[in-house]
């Protein structure tokens, strides 16, 4: 599948329309009036607590050019809230917006890959592997066992503090996201996320509690979210993963190709 500037454009903006319905909830949740999620620069920038990994911005500069009153604006909005400031930035942006990078010393964090994977094709070519895992959507009444299962995951283990636990709960207020469990023996074992945007099912949030890992879970959460984004009548799957993990190995097992490597840029 070619990647143009337009496929960029519309993969980008799943994750920041995503982003900007979370900073909303996010508002509502705890009474917080401010606007926590702005446009800017073609992109959002979306506040939803200082440490979560929500607060960050979007699809900036991939509109044209990115000028100094968009930077003006962005540093401000974080700033006025105590926040750093993270970009995800795509390959196709303008170059204006490296060079403002550049001008206004912001450094790279980390590095992501973006894959995509034509759902027109995923029925007939999936490839799946004997496992005990049952995957299944989960209702709000299973948030908090939900939200839990996926912070312990994330922390390796170990138990979280409320305030990580909270930071899952808050997608049950998406009306665009869809929770997912997967099981062992009726016992959740991790768990992940499916937003429906644009004819896109952006897969996402996914761990395995660590006792419980190379069973198969990921890779059954992975091929129900393509069965669900099909039925709900996208014609794109994408995934981020971080480079080298098993996450990263597992897409590219179901068919998915590297659309472009994201770098997040950040500033203090």
């Amino acid at each position: 599948m070619f990647v143009s500037h337009e496929l960029a454009k519309r993969i980008e903006s799943v994750d920041a329309i995503v982003n900007r319905d979370y900073a909303s909830c996010y508002s509502s949740l705890y009474d917080d009036r401010r606007e926590n999620a702005i446009e800017i620069g073609g992109g959002w920038a979306s506040f939803a607590g200082l440490e979560s990994p929500m607060t960050q911005a979007f699809g900036i500069g991939l509109n044209g050019a990115v000028t100094e009153s968009d930077f003006d604006q962005l540093e401000e909005f974080y700033g006025s809230r105590g926040s750093a400031i993270n970009i995800e930035v795509c390959p196709y942006v303008d170059s204006s917006m490296i060079e403002l990078l550049r001008k206004r010393a912001y450094y790279p964090i980390e590095f992501s890959h973006v894959f995509i994977r034509d759902l027109n094709e995923a029925e007939s070519s999936q490839s799946s592997t004997e496992s005990d895992v049952t995957v299944r959507e989960v209702n709000e009444e299973e948030e908090q066992i939900w939200s839990r299962t996926l912070a312990k995951g994330f922390a390796e283990g170990a138990e979280p503090p409320q305030s990580f636990v909270d930071i899952f709960s808050t997608y049950f207020r998406i009306p665009r996201v869809r929770c997912l469990t997967a099981e062992i023996d009726g016992r959740p074992v991790g768990g992940g996320l499916l937003s429906i945007c644009d004819g896109v099912a952006a897969l996402a949030t996914t761990t395995t509690l660590p006792e419980f890992r190379g069973r198969g879970a990921q890779t059954k959460l992975l091929l129900e979210r393509l069965k669900i984004g099909l039925k709900q009548g996208c014609d794109l799957a994408m995934v981020t993963t971080q480079p080298g993990t098993i996450s990263h190995r597992n897409v590219g097992r179901q068919g998915f190709q590297t659309a472009y490597t994201r770098c997040k840029f950040g500033k203090r």
